[in-house]
């Protein structure tokens, strides 16, 4: 209880929940530098998870990972008669029977362990690696709270997780605690219905009146538009219809699926200069490989971008290249022409 209780006195010192939606109001400059110092204040499981979260730019803010890349190698190190007293407890003598020569200052510091240089009596040269003082005990510790976190969240945490499996975890029948739920978080929830069959989906797909739409938002895999556990269709409609109901199902040739998502729907919405490539249209163009294109999407991590579209061009710009992200913002408001 008492390390719980310096975890949540450290997350409130650095002002940890501004880091939350709830609490996030404009911008934010210091909060990747306060998360950085408070995983170094609490030691080093937690400056481990800070390392490897550093690494998932996918996930996080930039300026948030970026600041996090510096737990690599610019952990503040422990004092150097404690390393000496660490070495000379692990090799049973004193240092200077070993070491003719034994750096007092560090010549790296990590989470874990901090090196120093050193000569041996018979003049070999050598990097002697310190564990910090008490870090075994420390990463018990942490190791065993950070799994009863754990137990707790997949308990109690709603978002992501089917209503009859959380239902069951809490002991409550699914009505009521969709009622909570609703109650709890003013409305604001949003769910996936999985009421569907997919033989039915096949068949309208593939019907000569079917066109194909996404019913989704325009979302991304990081920054505020990445919050929440959304519907994949936001991020792989498209890719998962010509690369699973046309090339694995075959539920239709691919120009006919093109054609449904492209010139069909602008035809049918009255959209000029859209979903045609002709001399005089809007340049709105995607290149990609039918043998790889595919989403990648999931229920439970729906914010994965799809593979196999290299180029993708709006209005005459690229706003994809070889895979990444031109900045470009030509994107229009698209209206229909009046009959």
């Amino acid at each position: 209880m008492i390390r719980l209780a310096r975890i949540l006195w450290v997350a409130l010192r650095f002002r940890l929940y501004r880091l939350l939606p709830r609490f996030a109001h404009g911008a934010d400059p210091g909060r990747g530098e306060r998360l950085r110092r408070a995983l170094e204040t609490l030691g080093p499981i937690f400056v481990k998870f800070g390392q490897v979260l550093s690494t998932r730019r996918d996930l996080l803010p930039l300026d948030v990972a970026d600041e996090l890349a510096k737990l690599q190698d610019r952990v503040p190190p422990f004092d150097a008669e404690l390393a000496r007293a660490e070495v000379e407890r692990g090799i049973g003598r004193p240092v200077e029977e070993v070491f003719a020569e034994f750096s007092r200052e560090p010549v790296a510091s990590a989470s874990i362990a901090q090196v120093h240089l050193a000569t041996l009596r018979d003049g070999a040269e050598a990097a002697v690696k310190v564990l910090r003082p008490g870090v075994e005990r420390a990463i018990a510790r942490d190791v065993a709270l950070l799994e009863t976190a754990a137990w707790l969240m997949e308990r109690l945490w709603a978002e992501g997780r089917r209503l009859g499996a959380l239902a069951q975890a809490r002991g409550m029948e699914p009505y009521a605690l969709l009622l909570q739920l609703i109650r709890e978080d003013r409305a604001r929830s949003g769910m996936v219905g999985f009421g569907m069959s997919e033989e039915n989906t096949t068949r309208f797909l593939a019907h000569p009146l079917g066109m194909i739409c996404s019913d989704g938002s325009a979302l991304s895999v990081e920054g505020p538009l990445s919050e929440g556990t959304p519907h994949p269709r936001n991020f792989g409609t498209f890719p998962r219809v010509l690369g699973h109901y046309v090339r694995e199902l075959k539920a239709m040739p691919l120009e006919t699926a093109i054609h449904k998502m492209t010139g069909m729907a602008a035809r049918r919405l009255r959209l000029e200069g859209r979903g045609t490539i002709a001399s005089g249209a809007f340049a709105d163009l995607v290149a990609f490989d039918p043998d790889t294109i595919a989403d990648r999407a999931t229920f439970a991590d729906p914010h994965q971008y799809p593979a196999g579209i290299p180029h993708v061009m709006v209005n005459g710009q690229f706003m994809l290249r070889d895979g990444e992200s031109t900045g470009a913002r030509p994107g229009r408001v698209v209206r229909p022409r009046l009959a």
